[in-house]
């Protein structure tokens, strides 16, 4: 027999005007961390507002037409229109029942801009059967029934043949041993979406470790990462698309315009680093402020796709001091370039049509890559193909070796 895997991924197909979205969201952070999905029918506006109001709380009106359900922690939190869950090999309208005792911890979720019937809930449990990636069946769902629909697939179980070509993604923080608190923040977005016939995918991982002493360092990530994830939604959702280098600058900017606004109100010194990696269907952006890191890891080699805006890295790129004594050097913790500054250094980068089977993409704090040499992350990434096993050993590896600052990796493996 074949192994089994637990896979968690979406699919969305709108062959009318109708847009439909599929979100699944991991944000980790000390003041506050969530997780979840949201599936929507609907117009831009709806949909909109159900993004808004599944990550960042804000309050949702129960009178939009449309379809949608909002998952919080594997319990169902809202839901309207015509939504269905597969649980213990059974198909239920979840907005017939009480939302309050509905947990989804594994089977399926689906969106349909229409009721269906019993004879298409059994076709629709065949397609599923027969098609496990949830990205396949919403097509075939889409196409063969002429209705928009989302799906979630959700800790499903399935062979490792269904596996390839698919992407899994993960991230983890940690205190580290010697620090009292989180200053680190970390964010896995997933975002599908379909209109027309045309569908789009994105995929964001972000990491940002903040500064500033007697808790605003946590505000001044938390800000940051909230503002990607606003303005990343607001892209795709109410522009349509997110595939410009201007674009990505401009979240960067956005998020810059945050920090600094909290730092005034709060008359602190507050700032942050962002490094962030956005896929957008088969393009790939970096985005890039201070000395969090972005990698590239194949089966052969690790490479650094951001450069440090460090001190340290100025004077090793000029000849003064080597790499391994970048490590040990005495102002080795200063940086030149942070959200929170007027006009903070930004580097972004485009790779065009990056898809490399097998390969792994890594965002990181500086509490991760100043412990762990480039081959022993290589080595702990490529051990497994399941991203929440290596996020959990490159975190354990790091605070083996003193875990002396906060430590937050954010994984997409490409499988």
């Amino acid at each position: 027999m074949s192994r089994q895997f637990l896979y968690s991924a979406l699919g969305v197909f709108s062959p009318r005007d109708e847009l439909a979205v599929s979100v699944r969201f991991h944000f980790l952070h000390e003041l506050g961390s969530s997780r979840g999905y949201l599936l929507g029918i609907g117009d831009r506006e709806l949909i909109w507002k159900l993004y808004t109001s599944t990550l960042f709380g804000e309050t949702l009106s129960y009178s939009h037409s449309g379809s949608y359900v909002i998952l919080f922690e594997d319990r169902i939190y809202a839901a309207g229109g015509h939504c269905y869950a597969m649980k213990d090999k059974k198909w239920l309208e979840v907005t017939r029942l009480s939302k309050s005792k509905l947990s989804v911890a594994g089977g399926w979720l689906v969106v349909s801009a229409e009721k269906l019937g019993a004879g298409e809930v059994r076709r629709l449990e065949k397609l599923v059967v027969e098609n496990p990636v949830p990205e396949l069946a919403a097509k075939l769902i889409g196409e063969e029934e002429r209705i928009p629909v989302a799906l979630a697939a959700i800790r499903s179980r399935v062979t490792v043949n269904w596996l390839r070509g698919s992407r899994a993604m993960w991230c983890a923080t940690d205190r580290g041993r010697v620090r009292k608190n989180n200053e680190d923040g970390v964010l896995c977005l997933s975002l599908r979406a379909s209109e027309e016939g045309l569908s789009s995918k994105y995929r964001l991982l972000a990491v940002a470790d903040g500064a500033g002493g007697h808790g605003q360092g946590e505000i001044a990530s938390r800000e940051t990462l909230q503002e990607v994830a606003y303005r990343t939604g607001e892209a795709v959702i109410l522009g349509g698309s997110l595939e410009r280098v201007e674009q990505v600058q401009g979240i960067v900017s956005l998020a810059n315009e945050r920090v600094l606004h909290a730092k005034q109100v709060r008359r602190s010194n507050m700032a942050s680093t962002l490094t962030m990696i956005l896929s957008a269907d088969e393009d790939l952006f970096i985005a890039h402020v201070g000395d969090s890191r972005a990698y590239y890891i194949n089966q052969d080699n690790i490479e650094q796709l951001t450069e440090d805006h460090k001190y340290v890295e100025e004077l090793v790129k000029k000849g003064v001091i080597t790499r391994q004594q970048a490590r040990v050097h005495p102002q080795r913790n200063i940086i030149t370039s942070a959200l929170g500054m007027p006009q903070p250094r930004v580097d972004v980068a485009h790779y065009p049509r990056f898809y490399v089977p097998g390969a792994r993409l890594l965002v990181c704090s500086d509490g991760l890559s100043d412990l762990l040499e480039d081959w022993e992350i290589h080595q702990i990434a490529m051990r497994t193909i399941a991203p929440n096993q290596a996020a959990s050993q490159l975190v354990k590896a790091a605070n083996r070796k003193g875990g002396h600052d906060n430590i937050s990796v954010a994984l997409d493996f490409f499988l």
